[in-house]
């Protein structure tokens, strides 16, 4: 995606934020950060009808799930997990939310240029990290997990549209990290089952792809620990 400005976070960052603000001249200052403007019942108000605009715009408009493959057949293999993976086995699934303002998007330019292009690329990448659409598997018949990549393995790709408010999400200030969950295609949590218990496994890799009209899209990812380290290579590969 080379328009528009990008910058994403991990979700789960909002909490606690407050305690990242405080009062200097009359404005509400982030502390060694940026300053946000207004007079402090300005920015109460712009704070309220934020949320409240939030809330009100998570009706979103679903596309059926879509699947995206690796642009070539992989072969059947396996990825076992090492020791310095085990620890992260049972984490719940980081989940990373990354925000493109596109000016005066709208819903035919997103579904026949946008949409298209993402399912390339993704497609493109997966080629080369193809684990990506494999399955975390812990079978019966072995005592270490792994992640099983088989031909016709794929990614889960979900595209939607919401009129929420795309400023107060993006913006430099505290939000509800509920609204900024909805954005994200949640994977199967390991740490509530039992995975020798399903002989598919569990994907390791999820992605969501949100229109707001006029204003932009984000991209939501959720990919398992033991695939990928999130810090180090997501951002790249984004």
């Amino acid at each position: 995606m080379d328009h528009g400005h990008r910058w994403g976070h991990e979700i789960g960052e909002e909490k606690g934020r407050g305690s990242e603000m405080e009062m200097k001249e009359g404005h509400m200052v982030k502390k060694g950060g940026r300053v946000v403007t207004g007079s402090p019942a300005e920015l109460d108000l712009g704070a309220l009808r934020g949320r409240w605009m939030a809330a009100l715009g998570f009706l979103t408009k679903e596309k059926p799930q879509q699947r995206v493959s690796p642009s070539s057949p992989t072969t059947e293999s396996t990825l076992p997990l090492t020791y310095f993976d085990l620890p992260y086995l049972l984490r719940a699934p980081p989940e990373l939310l990354f925000f493109y303002t596109i000016p005066n998007i709208e819903i035919t330019q997103f579904m026949n240029s946008v949409v298209p292009q993402i399912k390339h690329s993704l497609s493109q990448t997966l080629n080369h990290y193809y684990p990506l659409a494999g399955n975390l598997i812990w079978s019966q018949q072995s005592n270490q997990p792994i992640i099983r990549c088989s031909h016709g393995d794929f990614v889960k790709l979900t595209v939607a549209q919401t009129n929420a408010d795309f400023n107060h999400l993006s913006g430099y200030h505290s939000r509800d990290p509920k609204h900024l969950q909805k954005l994200v295609l949640h994977l199967t949590d390991s740490t509530s089952l039992n995975m020798k218990s399903d002989s598919n496994g569990f994907p390791v890799f999820a992605l969501r792809v949100i229109l707001f009209p006029s204003f932009g899209i984000t991209l939501g990812t959720s990919i398992h620990h033991c695939a990928l380290r999130l810090h180090l290579s997501m951002v790249s590969m984004i």
